[in-house]
This record gives C-alpha cells, sequence and structure tokens, in this order.
C-alpha cells in the first residue's frame, strides 16, 4: 500500500515519455522540487491533461513508488500563464526564466515554503497584469534576487538588501525604487549565477 502524499505545487516544466504520458517537473510548498510521471495524461479522455500544463498551480495528489514520484490527482488548478494583458510574451519570457533557474538551483526535496509563497505570488501578480510592462526588467530582477537570496547564492550588498526583504516586490512604489539600481543588480545575478557553477 503507498501512502499519498498531497501537496500545493506548480508545474515547472513537462516533458513527453512513452506513447502518452509525462515526467513533470514540480515545485512543491510541502516536498519541495521534484520529478513525477504522469500516467496516460496526453490521452483526450484523461481527466488529468488541462491541470498539468506548464505553470499550472494545483493542488496534487502523488504517490512514490519503486520508479519515483507519480502524479495520481491534481485538483483546483490554475494556469498561471494564461496571462491576457498586452505584456503576455514579455510575462511569459520571465516565467520560464525563473521557472529554469529553480530547476537549475533547487536540490531534491527540501521543502522551502516561504520561497514557495514568494515564486506563486510573484507569477500571479504577472498573470493579472499588476505590474506595468516598462517595469517587467525590474520585477525580473527583484525576483531573481530574492530566489537567489533564499537559497543561499547572494551575498552582503547594502544598497540592494533593502528590496530583499519588501513584502511586496510588484508594487509601483518598491519598482520605481528599485529601478536605478538595476545594473548593479545584474550585474551582481550575473556574479551569482556564475559562481553556482551549476
Amino acid at each position: 500500500m503507498y501512502r499519498i502524499y498531497s501537496t500545493e505545487g506548480l508545474v515547472l516544466k513537462g516533458s513527453d515519455t512513452g506513447e502518452a504520458s509525462k515526467i513533470l517537473v514540480l515545485f512543491t510548498r510541502e516536498l519541495g522540487l521534484l520529478y513525477a510521471r504522469a500516467q496516460s495524461v496526453r490521452e483526450e479522455r484523461s481527466k488529468l491533461r488541462y491541470n498539468l500544463q506548464d505553470f499550472s498551480l494545483a493542488h496534487f495528489n502523488l504517490v512514490r513508488g519503486k520508479n519515483g514520484w507519480r502524479i495520481t490527482s491534481a485538483v483546483d488548478a490554475e494556469n498561471l500563464s494564461a496571462v491576457v494583458h498586452s505584456g503576455r510574451k514579455e510575462a511569459l519570457g520571465i516565467l520560464g526564466r525563473v521557472s529554469g533557474l529553480l530547476i537549475r538551483l533547487l536540490r531534491g526535496e527540501e521543502k522551502d515554503p516561504e520561497l514557495f509563497s514568494r515564486v506563486i505570488s510573484a507569477f500571479r501578480a504577472l498573470k493579472e497584469g499588476t505590474i506595468p510592462a516598462a517595469a517587467f526588467s525590474d520585477f525580473e530582477a527583484v525576483l531573481l534576487m530574492r530566489v537567489l537570496a533564499r537559497l543561499g547564492y547572494w551575498g552582503e550588498d547594502a544598497t540592494l538588501s533593502p528590496f530583499l526583504t519588501v513584502s511586496a516586490i510588484e508594487s509601483a512604489e518598491t519598482l520605481t525604487a528599485f529601478a536605478p539600481h538595476r545594473s548593479r543588480a545584474v550585474r551582481r545575478i550575473n556574479a551569482s549565477l556564475r559562481e553556482t557553477q551549476l
């Protein structure tokens, strides 16, 4: 008898495998980053297929077998890539780059509910259009800084540190205050990524 694990999670990436299955990279609140198989999910009759698109946020039930994780259900899905405002292309680019960074830096099944909440809040703000397209670059830089800092890849910087703790990174006040420091932040982000050697 397999134990069922329940957690909220975000599909960062999906890859086709076999005739109709997928391997999904899930960033979850309770289990950290994991790879899970969704059996026969690409078949027309699959009830799961629309809840397992890239950037879908859902409540997952999973079991862990001898061949790894398997998804048994995904409910209450919200597609965070369903951007309807004019900055859709740029917003999707941010979702993809941040997801790629998480896949690159998160190590195994170590839960970090705070990081999970921050990422979901940021992705939802992009979806809902609360960030002006002109501020997307600033928003992305602040989000990347916060991810790197949370994962231990960010050193001290008196100029940029205040932007690591502000609660609402999508607020106009935060992004306006950050704008003059974006070039400095991008340099620090690139240096931090080089130092990870990942």
